[in-house]
């Protein structure tokens, strides 16, 4: 038996889901899948710049990772800046390799810096970090199109392994608590989709199937004003995929089964992600993947509900954005360093970093529980993806709404596009400290909406 878990995050929560595939080997093997932009959830790990989330329909679940363009870093292993990290777990211990899909578009453009870490019980009981050794994925099969390859160390015949423990917290003679991917930028160009970190040594990607393809992952779809975003994990053999969906609008007090049923809206799909233009106020999704040999089982059932005007609210508490120094994490709150000013342009380093994703067109605010001592520790430098840094000086403290200070305190309005986005926090005035929540809104009224 080989057991598929899916490791994806959104932008509240994390997401595991367990699924059993029939093989011809007898003993069980096991698959941890994780997709490269689930490191924008604040529980699986979180990303630093300037490594991005960037979306194409023909990555998996539409979204993969990449360092800005001119950032190469060959020969010094990584710090915290340009780092995805990526929390997870596995059922059985053993020795696991790491399958990718990847783009490698020459060969100078094909590496990152890699290691493993495991969260470890500490001696009060608390969770700790011990860190793995980083090493050169380099050398990675080119191509301009996504591939799957064997992650493998710089200079080493064989593919990579990670001997990996089983996490059982009740265990007090397991100290394993889960384990820790990091992924660092080394050469700019090259481009990380999806890891299936794998137990099974005969499993292959690229190996041709006898039958019908495995069924999709489903990501938790995305609800707009009008519309839905799905998207979904490539399947190994699949050649086209088909979106189903149920209406649930229905205000009905019976079960489920007394719903219309599941109708297909599209079909033969090459990509892994679509947008519903026109569904109900309420619905679930499944997909199949089709194959030469078949159709799979449906995805496991995700659902969405559309978000009427001023009711769409992007939510983070300030402990959970991906800080880099001299930027601080302690206690649940986010700080700059006293003294650390930077009052003309924004520092080349120190970020704090929230991901999120939209499925339309909308125009957002943001607001954010800010605390400072005194003038002169009351202001940050901020900005929206790849947009100009904006001054935000003279924060109230408490609940304030982002405004554009060299420009008469004027509210910060963003009108971003469907998809990936990011919102940055870098220092101006040392000592002033994010203390609770952001908050992002398509409500432009005046209404604070920083509590919880």
């Amino acid at each position: 038996m080989t057991r598929r878990t899916w490791v994806q995050g959104t932008m509240t929560a994390a997401m595991t889901a367990t699924f059993a595939v029939a093989t011809a080997a007898a003993a069980r093997a096991e698959t941890v899948h994780i997709e490269a932009e689930s490191c924008r959830g604040p529980f699986r790990g979180g990303i630093t710049s300037p490594l991005m989330i960037k979306d194409s329909s023909a990555a998996s679940m539409g979204s993969y990772v990449e360092v800005v363009a001119g950032n190469n870093n060959p020969n010094n292993q990584p710090t915290d800046e340009g780092v995805a990290r990526y929390n997870f777990t596995v059922k059985d211990s053993g020795s696991y390799r790491i399958w990718a899909r990847v783009i490698a578009p020459s060969t100078k453009h094909d590496s990152f810096w890699m290691r493993m870490n495991h969260w470890v019980k500490g001696p009060d009981f608390s969770q700790k970090l011990d860190r793995g050794k980083w090493f050169k994925w380099n050398d990675i099969p080119v191509g301009t199109n996504w591939h799957w390859v064997l992650v493998q160390a710089d200079n080493v015949v064989n593919p990579a392994s990670f001997s990996l423990l089983h996490d059982d917290p009740n265990d007090d003679a397991n100290p394993n608590l889960g384990h820790q991917l990091e992924v660092a930028y080394r050469e700019d160009g090259a481009k990380v989709d999806l890891f299936l970190v794998t137990s099974d040594a005969k499993f292959n990607p690229n190996a041709a199937l006898t039958g019908p393809p495995a069924a999709p992952m489903l990501d938790s779809p995305v609800g707009g004003r009008t519309r839905n975003y799905v998207a979904w994990e490539a399947v190994p053999g699949a050649t086209s995929y088909r979106v189903e969906r149920q209406d649930t609008s229905g205000n009905l007090t019976a079960e489920e089964p007394n719903f219309p049923p599941y109708i297909a809206i599209r079909s033969g799909i090459t990509t892994f992600s679509f947008t519903d233009t026109s569904p109900p106020s309420s619905a679930l999704y499944r997909v199949f993947a089709i194959g030469a040999k078949g159709t799979s089982p449906a995805s496991l059932e995700m659902g969405a509900q559309l978000n009427s005007a001023g009711d769409l609210q992007i939510r983070s508490n300030a402990n959970v954005l991906s800080v880099t120094a001299p930027m601080l994490s302690i206690d649940g709150e986010v700080a700059t360093v006293v003294g650390a000013d930077s009052l003309s342009k924004p520092p080349a380093h120190g970020r704090a970093r929230f991901d999120f994703q939209i499925a339309q067109q909308v125009k957002l605010k943001v607001w954010v529980n800010v605390r400072h001592a005194n003038d002169k520790q009351d202001s940050f430098w901020v900005r929206m993806d790849d947009g100009p840094w904006t001054k935000w000086n003279g924060i109230f403290t408490a609940c304030d709404d982002v405004h554009d200070s060299d420009k008469a305190g004027k509210t910060m309005i963003y009108d971003l596009a469907p998809g990936s986005h990011r919102y940055e926090f870098a220092p101006r005035e040392g000592g002033t400290v994010l203390s609770n929540v952001v908050t992002f809104v398509d409500n432009l009224g005046t209404t604070e909406l920083c509590s919880d």
